[in-house]
């Protein structure tokens, strides 16, 4: 007789999607607040071992978290929406059933057409954004939002 082999399901993993530049105010403030993000992340988040990282900046803000936070995987384009467009790319490549949840932590606009998407594939998306920055858009796409106030000062860029 032969022995029925069973498969134990592999945790579902989770796709966080961090617009670092956005979190901080912009790319000359991501230096002095990586490590609150992070932190404040981390938290909201309850971000495991098992979740896949992926940051998003432009060139210049790079070098302001890239040693800040290890373990990530590292998204940098030039360009006013560089960090945008890489996190746009990658929300293209989601395909149902590979993550049991997408993060985006971001309130720009420019990812409600993707979010919807997903959402239409049964793909549930959260949007983590700060309080007051968040498109209106971007939470109706999503399946759920979490508005926060930062711990840390957001000076808005003049």
């Amino acid at each position: 007789m032969e022995k029925k082999k069973t498969f134990t399901e592999a945790p579902k993993q989770r796709l966080i999607l961090v617009d670092i530049e956005n979190l901080a105010g912009g790319s000359q403030f991501v230096s002095s607040t990586v490590s609150d993000i992070k932190h404040e992340l981390t938290a909201l988040l309850n971000l495991t071992d098992n979740d896949m990282i992926i940051i998003a900046s432009g060139r210049y803000a790079y070098p302001g978290w890239a040693f800040a936070w290890q373990n990530v995987g590292r998204r940098v384009n030039s360009g006013i929406n560089g960090a945008d467009y890489e996190i746009l790319q990658e929300l293209d490549n989601v395909r149902p059933g590979r993550f049991s949840e997408v993060v985006v932590a971001s309130g720009d606009g420019i990812f409600a057409d993707s979010i919807s998407r997903l959402g239409g594939k049964n793909i549930p998306v959260t949007v983590l954004a700060c309080t007051g920055s968040c498109s209106k858009r971007l939470v109706l796409a999503a399946s759920n939002t979490i508005l926060y106030t930062p711990s840390y000062d957001i000076v808005e860029a003049a």
